[in-house]
């Protein structure tokens, strides 16, 4: 599917009839560029697979500003141009998912208030870029690591995670997580 379709379907749903969910997957092995906003007001879940996100005249990638009802939103797969951060502002927005396998390093800024769920699948290339002002009902954390790559310098991103999502109720880990954590702690030893 090229873009020009892509733009031209989103158009249609828009115009004829505003969707409150939407999933859009790019099947070619290479990404397509996403819109740098989507006029869709009543837009509460999105789920994106292999996009690249553009910088705005500004020089951030803020896709997701127009969107003021969105509430349930997973980044599957996607990248940053020019590994920039992708800015998540919402005052709606509660679940957060991304997954990313081994997709290019680029940092996440999120300015989410009602955020109170948030996942991340993957290799944590991204620092995450929040404060406890901008996150401040968040509750629970799934942090799914699918190995143990660069785990020194991936356990200190994860411990500047874990001090940037201090007020939250819960966290769930897995064992590769949980051995990378561990892994900053035992290397200490041997410094």
């Amino acid at each position: 599917m090229s873009i020009s379709h892509l733009v031209f379907n989103a158009f249609l749903l828009a115009y004829f009839h505003l969707p409150t969910s939407l999933h859009l997957q790019v099947t070619t092995p290479r990404q397509i560029l996403f819109p740098n906003s989507l006029n869709l007001p009543d837009l509460t879940n999105l789920v994106l697979w292999y996009f690249s996100f553009p910088l705005g005249y500004d020089g951030r990638a803020e896709p997701f500003s127009e969107l003021k009802r969105l509430k349930h939103l997973v980044i599957r797969k996607c990248e940053v141009m020019d590994a920039q951060n992708l800015y998540i502002s919402s005052t709606t927005l509660v679940t957060l998912r991304i997954i990313n396998g081994s997709r290019p390093h680029f940092g996440i800024e999120l300015s989410t208030p009602s955020l109170i769920d948030f996942c991340f699948r993957g290799i944590p290339h991204q620092k995450l870029c929040g404060s406890n002002t901008n996150l401040p009902n968040i509750k629970h954390v799934d942090i799914y690591l699918i190995n143990l790559k660069n785990s020194a310098q991936t356990s200190l991103l994860l411990l500047n995670w874990l001090v940037e999502l201090a007020n939250i109720q819960s966290l769930s880990v897995t064992s590769t997580t949980l051995k990378v954590l561990l892994f900053w702690d035992v290397s200490l030893f041997y410094l």
